[in-house]
């Protein structure tokens, strides 16, 4: 059986993708001026409702032409440029949109050991 939004919920949805604020989505879809906060916590938290804001926003990204490879141009573009005022800026109003398409995570990565098997594979080569 397909699990469904409620009425509330799919307004704050909407709400939530206008706005980025929760407890503003919650008081827009009807829920209680008192419990909006705690609300918008548990609804951001739900699964169902997490699917529905990104399915969402991928849509609005599409229709922007908003894809992996613009923000990857733009970026080398402006690392390029010499105008670092411009670029410093450009350059994070491209990374907001990566980490919206998830091509960036905060997570660490340990690059040393992935460069060293690169040389040693290259070391193989030669």
């Amino acid at each position: 059986m397909e699990e469904r939004l409620t009425i509330k919920q799919d307004r704050f949805v909407r709400e939530y993708i206008k706005t980025g604020n929760g407890a503003h989505a919650a008081r827009a879809a009807g829920y209680s001026e008192k419990c909006a906060r705690e609300i918008a916590v548990e609804n951001l938290s739900k699964p169902i409702i997490k699917r529905k804001i990104e399915l969402e926003m991928s849509k609005e990204a599409e229709k922007l032409g908003i894809t992996v490879e613009y923000v990857l141009s733009n970026i080398k573009r402006f690392a390029e440029s010499e105008n670092e005022k411009i670029a410093g800026t450009s350059l994070k109003a491209n990374e907001l949109l990566g980490k919206h398409l998830k091509i960036f995570h905060d997570t660490e990565v340990d690059v040393t050991v992935q460069h060293r098997e690169v040389i040693r594979q290259l070391e193989e080569l030669e």
